[in-house]
């Protein structure tokens, strides 16, 4: 009896959890696209362009990184899709509600940029 209490509260758990995540709001293209960079920075090595026509680039001057690619929005999650070094690669890119912070990885440099425009 103990175990099919247990056995029905983790299911509970579980379905509470997946409810949870559907009724998380939209992400809208208004609130993502823009000028991202690092803030309170004499000289912005770092910029992040997000279009409206679901195209990006990427520059980090100092570490001599440039990317292009598209973008799109897939079950409440941006999607950044680009080449780097002859691979293709596909990368979950987690922007704020307001759509005032992102925060992403490439390869081994991690990076937290603020909507500038």
């Amino acid at each position: 009896m103990k175990k099919i209490s247990l056995v029905l509260l983790v299911l509970m758990l579980f379905c509470a959890k997946i409810q949870a995540q559907t009724t998380q709001s939209p992400i809208l293209t208004e609130k993502i696209s823009g000028i991202y960079g690092v803030l309170n920075s004499m000289n912005n090595s770092i910029i992040l362009n997000v279009n409206e026509d679901f195209t990006f680039t990427f520059e980090d001057i100092k570490s001599k990184v440039k990317i292009t690619g598209d973008w799109k929005v897939k079950r409440n999650r941006t999607v950044f899709n680009y080449s780097l070094d002859n691979k293709n690669i596909k990368n979950q890119w987690t922007f704020s509600t307001d759509g005032q912070i992102v925060k992403f990885r490439i390869g081994f440099s991690f990076y937290r940029l603020c909507k500038i425009t």
